[in-house]
This record gives structure tokens, C-alpha cells and sequence, in this order.
């Protein structure tokens, strides 16, 4: 795809004149809809004729909202709509899953182009017909289709420590002048470069969220795959190892390498999430649920793959370099939720060994989906606050880069999956302070933490010395400047001849041979060329192995919110129990989980987004570009 803007702008024009459609072609109430036969993720054997019964319904009741919808896209409509059905049923588990009954996830795609312009949920209770749950799809699908009439007169100012808020009805704020729909969130990313990315994002529920004088802020912690899966290593999680770099590199290397699927007759693969990942749910009553997370956008990868580790910038140069990001959008959220919550099956991808076909190496079943929770109850006022810096956030733009370890929403320099997590929780004051907390200790007693201490459990420090820290134009140095180590001299440090064959020799082939589609590893870069041994030993800095691998020396000190450490805490209290009367434990379907009591938590004092305007203050001053990476990452503008 070009990257010149001309290029990609004459490209644009040369789609538009050969038929597509117009690169800008907001349609008419009328547009012509093409429904789909919905596709089945259910896990079970086809009903095929239970599927198109749902697509007939759908046309019938889209036709019932005035839409002129019709069965199949042979005639080349407009809008196509397609369906995923999720679950026709269940999972019927008790305490209930977030979604219990029929769930299906609805998109639009316009004709002519490959990103979707819309997804949303839709959900029906349980064991209602057919046409009853066609209903819900098209009360969910129609607003993206009709003109969104105008928002109920009047507005709530819910203005907290930032730029003026108003809530004008339906999920659309004002954000001083800036609009920002909850339903329909833009992301600045390139059109035709980026098709991943919906051209309209919606983070919200069709659930209103419960209650009256209390708003509840809900954090999932999705696990890599090995997690407290059997190690060989006494004493040591397969999880994240932050016990040093090369253990850092060897646990996600081990991680991408598994893949996770349901246990069904049907499998459906499950995103892996191989270093973990936070999502969020926020219900205040009388906004709209929002079911969102912090990520990345395709792009990432291959910036990831041609810059960042094409360039050698080693562990510092993917822990510290920002990239493309974008909200998820709450289907696909609401989505693999539904899937963790059946049995999974891991594949341990580390120890693979294909004999005749068949899998020899470990495999495990999961009962409670990798998936831990803590849900938060704080005053409404808190809840709106928090819901205030979510929209300011949007209408700064922090939603468009998905940030490193350094990176935080109130820097404006974007953020990752967890530090967008927590700054929910800052920003309505469970958290008590905004940038970062005073040096201190790890708690000795985790399971007594209570309402406004336990975020303690999850911080985390960690010192990357400069020998592993690379850096290029995107953190502000002049040019690219190569780590003295890489990731290959990370993840081979110390290892016997096998392991070493097992990775030159296309492990990651086999594994997708054999189970499909899997993610893009950060090792594909040389791990699977034609010449796999002799490219890593091109990729090596360190053939003899002779290096330092520690976190000590001079370096570059870290804060940031670790994934693991927060599901540490939790699994932890379910084997001890909670100390602290406000802390409770809590299930969500197989999910395990705390509920925390925080409504005594003040409101937030500190003005959330200071450090974005002496940031862009920063940025106009133009300084010149550093010439080293101490000097680039000590501007504090990455």
C-alpha cells in the first residue's frame, strides 16, 4: 500500500472511477442491504437452516424499520450486513456470563472497500424465538444505517478536572467544541492504508447500565495462554517472566507460540494474547454501557517487525516505542468474552512435536478462561468523572497510538492495553493520584490491600539498561541507533542445542500447519527464511553468548502497571482469602473475580491531562533531534 499521500490520494480516485464506492458516501435512509447467511461460532454442529431463518428475520424486521434489506449479496448492495452468531444459548452458568442467552455480532461493510464501518452487538434473552432475537439485531444494526436523529434537547455537564464536558443524550458529548459519539468513534488512521480500523468505532452496550447512585468501573485481565499451566522451571509462572530480559523474550516467545482454542466439537480459535490484555467495562447509570480496550491496528505489526526489530532496537526498543492503536470496539470484546467463557484447550506451542500428523506435545484444558476481573464500585459522580476523561481522551486524539511502557493518557502520548485500564480508575479517584506514585516497596501482605491501596498489587518497576535500548525517529533521536543486543540474542541466551533447532527450524510452520491461522511472531524475521539457522546467527550480536542479560547497569527506570502482577493478586486471594471487609471475592461465569467496595473514594483533585499541554508546548519549542537514546528518551516527549 503507498505511504505517499498523493500516491494513496490517486489511488483512492482510481477505485471511486472503476465502480467503488466514493471514498466519502454518507447513505441514504433507504440504502439497499444485503443481509448475509450468518456465520456459526457457536462450536456446535451447522444448522444451516436455523441460520438462514435468522437472516430471513433480520431482512423482515430491518424492512419493518424502513431499510430495504433483502437475503444474499449476489446483486452487489450498497451495505452488506453480516452476521456471527455466537451463542444461540447459555453458556447457562450461574453466576451468569456477561452475556446469557442468544449473541451475535452484526457488521456493516460498504461495497468496494475491506474495512468495516460498523460493528455492533446484539443480544436477546434467553430462550426467545428466533424473530425475537432478529429484532434485537436489527434495533442494534438500524442506527448505523438510518440517519441518527438528533440527541434529546438539553444536556449534563459533567465536567471534572479537564476541558468542559456536556453529555447532549444517546452517547454523544461535547468536549469543548468537539463532538465525540460513543457509538461512532473516528480513529486519524489512514483509510485505505489501515482497513483494519472500523470507520466508525462503537464501545458501547445496547444494555443500559444499572443502578442509580452507583457507577461500577469492571477490569478483565485476559492471561497469555501458559499461565499457570505446568513449568519445568519449579516455581516459576509461565506467564510473563520479568525476571530478566532474556526470560522477558523466552516467556513471550513461548506464549505467541500456543494457541488457544474452544473445546467444542466445532473448535473456534481465541485470540492468545500472548503478554496479556486488559479490557474495561464502565456502567453509569444514565450513560451507555462502554465495553472497550486499549490496542493495536495491523500496521503495528509490521512496524513492529520492519522497524523495531529490523532495526535491532532489542527488548528496549519494543518495550519503549509506541505504536498505531485504537479502541476495541466493543463487539469484539463482548465476543471473545463469550468464547472464554467455555472450556479452552492451550496448546503448549514451546514443546510441540508433530508425529503422523498428531500433536505429541502437552496440551491443557482451561475451566475458567484465563480470564480474571476486578469490578469497582464507586459514588456516580466519581463514575462520571472517570467517563469525562474517556471522551476528552477521544477528542485529544490519545485513542490513535497505542503506547509503551512509558506512555500514559494523561501525557497525551498514548497508552498500553493496561495503563488505559487504570487511568479509569485514576481518573475517578480510586487510584489517588494521577502521574505516577512515590517509590516504595511491593506490598508484603497483598491480601489485605483495600479499596484505595490495592492498584499496589499490580505496580511494578523495572530498570532496561541502555545496552539493551535502541531507538529511531518515532521516541525523537535523529536517526535509527541499533541495541547492543537482539531479541534473537535474547530469546537463544543460555539455551541447549534443541531448543535452538526447535526455533531456527520453523516451529511456528508447523504449529500453523497444523491449527491454522496463528499470530505473526515477533521472530519471523529471519526465524523463517529459507537459511533459518545461518539468518539467526546474522540476527545475533552475541553469537558467543557472551553478553550481560540482567537488568542491572546503568539504565533507563521504569514504573508501569504489570498485567501479571494484577492477576497474581487476584488468583492469590482465591487461594487465601481477602483481609480487608471491602474486598470481596466474585464470580462472573467461570470467570474469577473480586468485587471492591470504593465508594468512600474521593473524587480526583489532579487535573488529568497538565502534562499533555506542557507536552505540546514542548513540541512547538522544536528542539533538534537527539543523537543518542539516553538523550532522546530523557526529553520525556516519546
Amino acid at each position: 500500500m503507498p505511504r505517499d499521500p498523493r500516491r494513496r490520494d490517486l489511488l483512492a480516485l482510481t477505485l471511486a472511477c472503476a465502480g467503488c464506492e466514493a471514498v466519502v458516501r454518507p447513505p441514504g435512509p433507504q440504502a439497499a442491504v444485503g443481509v448475509a447467511e450468518p456465520e456459526d461460532e457457536t462450536g456446535q454442529d451447522r444448522d444451516g437452516q436455523a441460520l438462514r431463518r435468522l437472516r430471513d428475520d433480520v431482512v423482515a424486521a430491518l424492512r419493518r424499520r424502513g431499510i430495504d434489506a433483502a437475503p444474499g449479496t449476489a446483486e452487489r448492495p450498497p451495505l452488506v450486513l453480516r452476521l456471527k452468531v455466537i451463542q444461540w444459548n447459555g453458556p447457562d452458568l450461574a453466576p451468569p456470563a456477561m452475556h446469557d442467552g442468544p449473541l451475535a455480532i452484526a457488521s456493516l461493510h460498504e461495497r468496494g472497500w475491506r474495512r468495516t464501518r460498523l460493528a455492533v452487538v446484539s443480544h436477546a434473552p434467553r430462550d426467545v424465538a428466533t424473530d425475537r432475537f432478529a429484532e434485537a439485531i436489527a434495533d442494534a444494526v438500524a442506527p448505523g444505517i438510518l440517519e441518527r436523529g438528533a440527541p434529546p434537547a438539553g444536556s449534563a455537564d459533567i465536567t471534572a478536572t479537564g476541558r468542559r464536558v456536556r453529555h447532549l443524550g444517546d452517547g454523544v458529548f461535547l468536549v469543548g467544541e468537539d463532538r465525540v459519539d460513543l457509538r461512532a468513534i473516528a480513529h486519524s488512521h489512514d483509510t485505505i492504508e489501515d482497513p483494519d480500523v472500523p470507520a466508525a468505532t462503537d464501545v458501547t452496550l445496547p444494555d443500559p447500565a444499572p443502578g442509580q447512585d452507583e457507577a461500577t468501573i469492571t477490569l478483565y485481565q485476559i492471561d497469555p495462554p501458559l499461565t499457570g499451566l505446568p513449568s519445568r522451571q519449579p516455581g516459576i509462572d509461565r506467564s510473563i517472566d520479568f525476571r530478566d530480559p532474556a526470560n522477558l523474550v523466552k516467556s513471550t516467545y513461548a506464549n505467541i507460540v500456543s494457541v488457544v482454542r474452544t473445546e467444542d466439537p466445532r473448535p473456534v480459535p481465541v485470540a492468545s494474547h500472548p503478554v496479556g490484555h486488559f479490557l474495561v467495562k464502565v456502567e453509569v447509570p444514565g450513560y451507555p454501557t462502554i465495553l472497550t480496550g486499549m490496542t493495536t491496528i495491523q500496521r503495528s505489526d509490521a512496524e513492529l517487525l520492519n522497524l523495531t526489530i529490523g532495526r535491532e532496537l532489542g527488548i528496549g526498543g519494543v518495550l519503549l516505542t509506541p505504536q498505531p492503536g485504537r479502541l476495541n470496539t466493543a463487539a469484539e470484546v463482548a465476543r471473545e468474552l463469550a468464547l472464554r467463557q467455555r472450556r479452552l484447550r492451550v496448546v503448549d506451542g514451546l514443546y510441540f512435536r508433530p508425529v503422523r500428523g498428531r500433536n505429541t506435545g502437552p496440551e491443557h484444558l482451561l475451566e475458567n478462561g484465563n480470564v480474571v476481573f476486578a469490578r469497582v464500585r464507586v459514588p456516580l459522580r466519581n463514575g462520571t468523572d472517570a467517563l469525562a476523561h474517556f471522551v476528552e481522551l477521544i477528542a485529544r486524539g490519545g485513542h490513535n497510538r497505542f503506547g509503551s511502557l512509558l506512555n500514559r493518557t494523561f501525557k497525551g502520548t498514548g497508552s498500553g492495553c493496561a495503563a488505559f485500564a487504570m487511568s479509569w480508575l485514576q481518573a475517578s479517584g480510586v487510584i489517588p493520584f494521577v502521574t505516577e506514585p512515590p517509590p516504595g516497596p511491593p506490598p508484603t501482605e497483598p491480601e489485605a490491600l483495600g479499596p484505595l491501596e490495592f492498584w499496589r498489587a499490580s505496580h511494578s518497576r523495572v530498570r532496561i539498561p541502555w545496552e539493551h535500548v535502541g531507538c529511531d525517529e518515532r521516541v525523537g533521536a535523529a536517526r535509527a541507533m541499533a541495541a547492543r543486543y537482539t531479541l534473537y540474542d535474547l530469546l537463544l541466551h543460555g539455551e541447549r542445542s534443541s531448543f535452538v533447532g526447535a526455533a531456527t527450524e520453523g516451529l511456528v510452520d508447523r504449529i500453523r500447519s497444523r491449527f491454522g491461522l496463528i499470530g505473526t511472531t515477533i521472530f519471523e524475521a529471519g526465524i523463517q527464511t529459507p537459511l533459518r539457522g545461518v539468518a539467526v546467527l546474522v540476527y545475533r550480536r552475541d553469537p558467543l553468548d557472551r553478553g550481560g542479560y540482567s537488568w542491572e547497569g546503568d539504565g533507563i527506570d521504569l514504573s508501569f502497571w504489570e498485567n501479571a502482577r494484577f492477576s497474581a493478586w487476584i488468583r492469590g486471594l482465591w487461594q487465601s482469602g481477602p483481609r480487608h471487609p471491602q474486598v470481596r471475592l466474585a464470580r462472573e461465569g467461570r470467570f474469577l473475580g473480586v468485587e471492591i467496595n470504593a465508594t468512600g473514594a474521593p473524587r480526583q483533585q489532579e487535573p488529568f491531562f497538565a502534562a499533555v499541554d506542557r507536552r505540546e508546548e514542548a513540541l512547538r519549542a522544536d528542539r533538534p533531534r537527539a543523537e543518542t537514546c539516553e538523550a532522546a528518551f530523557a526529553q520525556g516527549l516519546e
